[in-house]
């Protein structure tokens, strides 16, 4: 993917011409080398938290705090570093029909081991990820009243959930939303 970053730079430029400052995130669809913009977000986006983890690894300012600091104008000098990184999130979200939370899993280190999914420890994102564990977060308390559709968790991991066209769930996806998916229970309401 050529393309993508080289695409990422023109509209950058082009929100700067427009007098934009700041974080935006551009959807892409991509095919063999070419790449076609769908979206631009001229806004932090929900993955922007899970760049700055990776910034933070690389002992890279925050992009999250560039923002911040260059809407203040307050000049920091940074440039993108567009190697790429493995990093993936992906939310949970309710499936059955409206029903009261019963039990929940913890929030922390998961791993998938002998075909079940085992809490590890505490953990708050990608930096407490090793390449096999995931980590669980943004659970809703027990007793919350659930709605089709909200969200149940959020999970980030150094590995893909996905196939590599991001329409499907791969193996290592599935296992773990299933194990994942059988530490809630949910009251009929």
């Amino acid at each position: 993917m050529a393309r993508g970053p080289e695409a990422t730079e023109r509209i950058g430029w082009g929100l700067a011409d427009l007098g934009y400052i700041g974080v935006f995130g551009t959807d892409f669809v991509v095919r063999g080398e070419s790449a076609v913009a769908l979206e631009i977000n001229c806004r932090m986006q929900a993955s922007t938290w899970l760049l700055g983890e990776v910034e933070l690894e690389e002992e890279q300012l925050p992009t999250m705090l560039r923002h911040v600091l260059e809407l203040r104008g307050q000049a920091t000098a940074a440039k993108a570093d567009l190697a790429p990184v493995q990093a993936a999130q992906l939310t949970l979200r309710h499936q059955g029909p409206p029903g009261r939370l019963t039990g929940a899993p913890v929030s922390g280190v998961y791993r998938m081991t002998g075909g079940a999914l085992q809490w590890r420890g505490k953990g708050y994102g990608l930096l407490e990820c090793g390449p096999d564990d995931c980590v669980v977060m943004h659970v809703p308390q027990t007793g919350t009243q659930l709605m089709p559709g909200v969200p149940l968790a959020r999970l980030v991991s150094r590995r893909p959930f996905t196939t590599p066209d991001g329409s499907a769930l791969d193996t290592h996806g599935r296992q773990l939303l299933e194990g994942l998916n059988t530490r809630f229970t949910v009251e009929a309401t």
